[in-house]
């Protein structure tokens, strides 16, 4: 058997669905992007862009680097993966789980804007979730399985859409 052809196979098969979730996960932002930009208004969408550099500080702080760890383990350990899972979701979980309330906490005792509250909050809730759509994410490639990372990556995607475009026209608008 050819090992170096299935190797090979294999990078450019994983490597067309990571590549599909790229530009799916490009044009979906742009999209949302250009729909909150447009009814939100310039202030407000300033203070959407300010959320999200807050909630990307706590996001950072659900991983510290067992993604990176997870991938490297996997690949040493690929005859037999599951402990490095079950290891590596319990970590996660244990990093991700206070970054949600610490997240609300600081934004309710430091933020004095009752709009750029709103939106903190409704941003802390998705750092548990976008963790763990992370993980699994990473756990897909470090068993180069990329089918599985385009389907959690694109219904994470869609939930985002979806949200936050409900949440425009259902009330932040309002502001």
């Amino acid at each position: 058997m050819n090992w170096q052809a299935i190797a090979g196979h294999r990078l450019v098969h994983n490597s067309l669905f990571l590549s599909v979730n790229q530009m799916l996960k490009f044009i979906s932002r742009g999209f949302y992007m250009l729909l909150l930009a447009g009814q939100l208004g310039p202030e407000v969408y300033g203070l959407l862009s300010y959320g999200q550099n807050w909630y990307l500080v706590y996001f950072a702080l659900s991983s510290l680097g067992v993604s990176q760890a997870t991938l490297h383990v996997i690949g040493r350990h690929a005859e037999d993966p599951r402990p490095t899972i079950r290891t590596s979701l319990g970590l996660r979980l244990s990093l991700a789980s206070p970054a949600w309330p610490l997240c609300v906490g600081v934004a309710l005792a430091v933020e004095t804007d009752e709009r750029a509250l709103q939106i903190l909050l409704i941003l802390s809730g998705a750092v548990v979730a976008r963790s763990l759509a992370a993980w699994a994410s990473g756990v897909c490639v470090g068993l180069e399985l990329g089918r599985p990372v385009l389907l959690i990556e694109t219904a994470w995607r869609l939930a985002e859409v979806v949200s936050g475009t409900w949440l425009v026209w259902n009330g932040c608008r309002r502001w």
